[in-house]
């Protein structure tokens, strides 16, 4: 079944507010190698504008992946910072330069677990996976690289399996 992309995530963004954490699919290469599109899952809760209502206010922050609405398109990108103006600078870890910015309100949901291969959960907030960021963002001078080298080794076998 084919859903409309507004339709698909107006009724996330709804969840999301309710207070429910919402599970997705992902599509593109924007997050390799952390996240897969058409193989992976990732489990989202409401966060700025998406937060629940009634409770208290949930924050997005650096390091975190979000759900943000850029160009009239629903993106999930990594937080890389905030600038003078409080708006987040927003870019995918498979993406080599452009970044992109979005103020508070159009950020919706935080991902809280990566279902590897739609059953193996990650947490995203355990200190190893947050080491493994750190380092990745670090390396941004041989991204192009080491992408290279992890979609030859691993991209084919994964979306296999």
């Amino acid at each position: 079944m084919t859903v409309n992309n507004e339709t698909f995530f107006r009724d996330v963004i709804t969840l999301l507010r309710q207070g429910k954490r919402v599970t997705i699919p992902v599509k593109g290469t924007s997050m390799l190698p952390f996240i897969v599109g058409e193989v992976d899952l990732v489990v989202l809760e409401g966060v700025e504008a998406g937060s629940p209502a009634g409770l208290p206010h949930r924050r997005a922050g650096k390091g975190d992946t979000v759900l943000f609405r850029a160009n009239n398109h629903f993106i999930l990108h990594r937080i890389l910072d905030f600038d003078a103006n409080g708006a987040a600078v927003i870019q995918g870890d498979g993406i080599l330069k452009a970044k992109e910015r979005c103020g508070r309100d159009g950020i919706f949901g935080r991902v809280v677990s990566v279902l590897k291969q739609g059953k193996h959960p990650v947490d995203v907030e355990s200190k190893g996976y947050r080491l493994k960021i750190r380092l990745w963002l670090m390396a941004a001078p041989f991204r192009r690289i080491l992408l290279g080298i992890w979609r030859r080794l691993f991209l084919t076998s994964t979306r296999k399996a």
